[in-house]
């Protein structure tokens, strides 16, 4: 009767182990699918992410189910249970502070700094913000993406040097006399620095050329690493100032 007991006993633990094998099998499958989805960056992360606590809440459900079936012992199954509960509690926590902790050794180290251009994980952007789990990365072409500190712990980091690929733009353009001079200025120097394709090593330059009743004048110089991005900023000015019209474009 032993012998059978055990043999009940074997079969079961091997359902359950195949049962386990084809969980892991299928969210394996399902990141797989989830990585190459043709989504844009900020949609594929956010199904992968919420794919990985499916997948843990998935386990977790099963590990508890598969051990209330095969130990018959209602004390040893409180253990078990208790001691399931406390792991997936301990899990949880370091996954919600492995990113604060992360970004606070990133940060103390003077590795990362707003506004800085960085390629990681074969994403090159520029920082637009350094939270306490993340930071936010504007790409090339303008999307958004949001790396978790623990993402990029511990992996290389490139910082392009653009010394060498640096382009520069020479335009005109005018304005409608709407705020003083130098608001105005103020004005034309913060949206060329935002804007995603400027260079963050070398300032714009900007000179006031002729104030007439109605309009300022001014010299504009960009620097971008393409040429291709030159219009992209003056497309990015003329969004935030309708009014604008651009003049005298040359290359430097």
């Amino acid at each position: 009767m032993k012998f059978l007991d055990f043999d009940i006993y074997t079969l079961a633990f091997i359902k359950y182990l195949i049962y386990g094998l084809l969980i892991f099998l299928s969210f394996f499958l399902l990141n797989k699918v989830a990585a190459s989805l043709p989504f844009r960056r900020k949609y594929k992360d956010f199904t992968v992410r919420t794919l990985s606590i499916v997948e843990g809440l998935t386990w977790f459900l099963f590990i508890v189910y598969a051990s209330q079936q095969l130990i018959s012992d209602p004390t040893l199954n409180s253990i078990i249970l208790l001691a399931i509960c406390l792991v997936a509690i301990i899990w949880l926590a370091w996954f919600g502070v492995r990113d604060f902790i992360a970004g606070i050794i990133l940060k103390s180290d003077g590795s990362l700094s707003r506004f800085e251009r960085i390629n990681v994980k074969g994403i090159t952007g520029k920082i637009l913000s350094l939270g306490y789990r993340s930071l936010e990365l504007e790409t090339d072409n303008g999307e958004t993406v949001t790396i978790p500190y623990s993402r990029i712990s511990g992996e290389m980091r490139i910082k392009p040097n653009p010394s060498k690929t640096v382009k520069s733009h020479r335009f005109e353009l005018s304005l409608p006399k709407d705020m003083p001079v130098s608001e105005t200025r103020d004005l034309l120097n913060t949206l060329v620095n935002s804007a995603p394709w400027s260079s963050l090593k070398k300032e714009p330059q900007l000179k006031i050329l002729a104030e007439t009743e109605d309009l300022y004048r001014f010299e504009i110089i960009i620097y971008t690493l393409q040429v291709e991005y030159f219009q992209k900023v003056k497309q990015y000015i003329h969004a935030h100032l309708p009014k604008v019209k651009f003049s005298n474009a040359t290359v430097v």
